[in-house]
């Protein structure tokens, strides 16, 4: 670490040099670099060196990915894979090494990162990390995938050895709720994942009550129709014979009359039975309908003084 820490004191200097010394490798000229934006990576690369000798090594890493982007020289990528594998980044950290071997072959630091690079492609290639599963209830069947293949499945509890990397998990029961997670697993790191597996709601059934009013509702509709349908046409038989009465002779027109009154008591009562059922109708369906099971409607009764009011919500 000391010997690390020592490089980054130089770092600013370093990089500067570099960016003059190497142009066989076409990489960015520090020269080249207004003097803002020399200003920018000189305070940019002072803030890292402090961040990291501080031990924030997310702020330096924040700070040299400031730089990069004004001046995307491979000494910086270096100094990004340090930052990254004192965050235990081993995945970020090779592929900044391997990104600064390939644009600076010939650097000092370059058969040093080597053995860095090697070092890290073993690490990452053993399934050195502990992944433990555990639900309530247990034997979910858990399904482990990584960059969308399959890698691994069992039953909970489940104890797994895995390579370090994200992993995303397919965890399932009959009559529970499936559930996906995401999970970023370090080189030798255990977790231990514990999920509380849900139910889905019950389905309710329509009852007896609920069936019986759709059927009162039904029937009541059904006569509607055909009382209201007798209701109309003995209606407009009585207004053919108000015209026919107009144009005949009086023997003719007194028989048109008793006719005609012999329609209205009996179709006044058809229009009594029409509305009566017609409202009943409506009413059982409309009842049927509000009672009927819903999981987003909830109906009760509220208590009040002399009586009681039906509330319902969710309906509306």
């Amino acid at each position: 670490m000391a010997q690390q820490l020592t490089r980054w004191g130089a770092a600013a200097v370093c990089v500067v040099v570099a960016a003059y010394a190497a142009p066989a490798h076409a990489q960015p000229e520090f020269g080249a670099l207004s003097e803002d934006e020399q200003s920018l990576v000189n305070a940019g690369l002072l803030g890292a060196k402090e961040s990291f000798e501080a031990g924030d090594y997310e702020r330096a890493l924040d700070r040299l990915e400031e730089v990069y982007a004004i001046f995307p020289h491979p000494k910086i990528l270096l100094r990004q894979g340090e930052a990254h594998q004192s965050l235990g980044n081993d995945a970020e950290a090779l592929a900044r090494y391997e990104r600064f071997v390939e644009e600076s072959p010939d650097d000092a630091d370059a058969p040093e990162v080597q053995g860095k690079i090697v070092h890290l492609r073993n690490r990452l290639s053993e399934a050195s990390s502990t992944l433990a599963v555990k639900t309530t209830p247990p034997g979910a069947s858990v399904v482990v995938r990584k960059d969308g293949e399959e890698v691994a499945r069992g039953t909970t509890p489940l104890e797994l050895k895995v390579r370090a990397g994200s992993y995303s998990l397919e965890i399932s029961r009959p009559g529970y709720i499936a559930q996906t997670e995401r999970v970023a697993m370090k080189y030798k790191e255990k977790a231990a994942l514990v999920y509380e597996l849900a139910q889905p709601p019950a389905v309710q059934e329509p009852g007896a009550l609920q069936w019986t009013l759709v059927g009162i509702g039904a029937a009541s509709s059904i006569a509607a129709v055909g009382v209201g349908s007798w209701w109309i046409s003995e209606e407009l038989r009585w207004y053919e014979l108000d015209d026919e009465i107009k144009g005949a002779d009086d023997a003719e027109k007194q028989r048109l009359i008793a006719e005609q009154r012999a329609i209205v008591t009996p179709n006044n009562n058809r229009a009594l039975v029409f509305w009566t059922t017609a409202g009943v109708g409506v009413a059982t369906l409309v009842s049927a309908w509000l009672l009927w099971p819903d999981d987003e409607a909830t109906v009760g009764v509220t208590p009040l003084p002399g009586g009681g009011a039906v509330h319902v919500h969710g309906r509306f």
